[in-house]
């Protein structure tokens, strides 16, 4: 079901704004569909560890030959007004179209020089032996009700690969932040992973010809499909959204894909001692390219301003002549009003080849990690732990002791992948992963058990999932 065709033109961000103020927040997906992909989990007091259901197919995304879509529907049985569909159909037509939005910043000196220090002329490796875990905790303080942090992990069989992963953290914001992250968490690794099925049924994965960049392209196209797909869904993205990173990992091939300031690093150890090679870079309107990116098409950048007259904090995004959205990223899924002024969901995408007893551990977290500790105080927590759960808890631990001492705390979600090079050539899953595995019978993944401590979920391993 489009609903493309036959809309209204938007005739301002404002108005936008104002018509979806009082939707009500879409329901999660109901329904099960066998598949390989593996639905990293969340409960109700924000700790991770249980298995969302994956959306029934329903309905067609346009360009696709199967979805899962049912636009616009929610438990309730109510739909958003067609007046605020129209509106966000809209920007997302002229976001495609190149209208509204600078699609492409170019590329920024600083991003430049981060990947210009990532090793890429590695012999390619088929298979690298990897465990994962990743946990989530809600924030506290007088704003904080609901944990809008989601992630997702998937060790083996993505895209169609035995030695294929992907690893996601997602981090919504605005009212309706808690939707966007839930729904992307379920619709881009689904996407990506037909898309990327379809395209290696068709090339030599062997072969590094073009494969850098073609992967590059699919990972891209699909964070825009996402957020074309999240509008369809009916979930209000008029001031509400959510960062998306991507790590997709072929053999010892890594590609990762940000939009937003969920940052990940590669914890390396060089001569003796471990270093945090940044992988992604924030995606703020206080970073230069950025600032300068947005400021063309035609936001406004400030910090806020408060009733004093004073203003505090970083500097946000604002549309010209109105006092919104302040936004704190210059890219994101969702954010419609800010799109308008240059916020995009097309990510940035970086590219290693690991290096064999060099690069041992990727980190992944919402900024309610980084912005409390840095890149090296995370490494050196990771490095020192015995194994990804422990990590994981550990930069929890940390992160909430610093937040505490400013009497708040924002949603935290941390993703730790260990690269163990004792023995190349398999892949590995931990006792945990194993005992899930062997005790379903099901080749559903959402009928595999949820382990039973709160907080933390395994790596899902999938070898053998239909």
């Amino acid at each position: 079901m489009g609903i493309c065709a036959s809309k209204p033109q938007v005739e301002s961000a404002a108005e936008l704004a104002q018509a979806a103020a009082q939707e009500p927040s879409v329901s999660a997906f109901d329904g099960h569909v066998k598949g390989r992909v593996s639905w990293g989990g969340s409960s109700s007091n924000g700790a991770s560890g249980g298995l969302d259901q994956p959306p029934r197919p329903r309905g067609r995304i346009p360009g696709r030959s199967q979805s899962s879509l049912n636009p616009r529907a929610r438990s309730d049985g109510g739909q958003m007004s067609e007046a605020v569909l129209a509106k966000q159909a809209d920007i997302l037509r002229a976001n495609k179209m190149g209208k509204l939005r600078q699609r492409r910043g170019g590329l920024d000196s600083s991003f430049a020089a981060m990947q210009e220090a990532l090793a890429t002329g590695e012999k390619s490796l088929a298979h690298v032996n990897t465990r994962a875990a990743g946990l989530k905790h809600i924030g506290f303080g007088p704003f904080k009700r609901e944990n809008q942090d989601e992630f997702f992990i998937q060790v083996g069989e993505f895209g169609g690969l035995h030695s294929s992963n992907l690893f996601c953290v997602f981090d919504g914001h605005g009212t309706y932040g808690k939707d966007a992250a839930l729904y992307s968490r379920q619709l881009l690794p689904r996407l990506l992973d037909v898309e990327m099925t379809k395209y290696f049924q068709r090339v030599n994965t062997d072969s590094d010809d073009g494969l850098k960049g073609a992967v590059e392209v699919l990972i891209t196209e699909v964070f825009g499909e996402t957020e074309r797909s999240l509008s369809q869904f009916g979930v209000n993205l008029a001031s509400s959204g959510t960062t998306a990173s991507v790590a997709y990992q072929q053999g010892n091939r890594l590609w990762v894909a940000s939009a937003g300031d969920s940052r990940a690093i590669m914890c390396s150890r060089v001569r003796d001692q471990w270093r945090a090679l940044p992988l992604t870079i924030d995606h703020r309107p206080r970073r230069d390219s950025e600032r300068e990116r947005i400021e063309a098409a035609g936001a406004r950048v400030a910090p806020k301003r408060l009733p004093s007259g004073r203003t505090v904090g970083e500097p946000r995004l604002w549309l010209q002549n109105a006092h919104g959205p302040g936004l704190l990223l210059s890219r994101s899924l969702g954010d419609l009003t800010a799109a308008t002024v240059g916020c995009t969901s097309d990510p940035e995408v970086s590219f290693t080849t690991l290096r064999p007893g060099v690069d041992h551990v990727l980190v992944m977290a919402s900024d309610g990690v980084w912005d409390v500790l840095s890149n090296e105080q995370v490494c050196d927590i990771v490095v020192e732990s015995p194994d990804p759960h422990i990590a994981c808890r550990r930069v929890l631990d940390a992160a909430l002791y610093e937040w505490e001492e400013r009497m708040s705390a924002d949603n935290i979600t941390v993703l730790v992948v260990e690269f163990d090079w004792g023995e190349e050539g398999s892949l590995s899953v931990n006792s945990m992963d194993a005992a899930a595995l062997a005790s379903s019978s099901s080749n559903r993944v959402e009928d595999m058990p949820a382990p039973e401590a709160a907080g933390v979920a395994p790596a899902l391993a999938s070898p053998g999932l239909a």
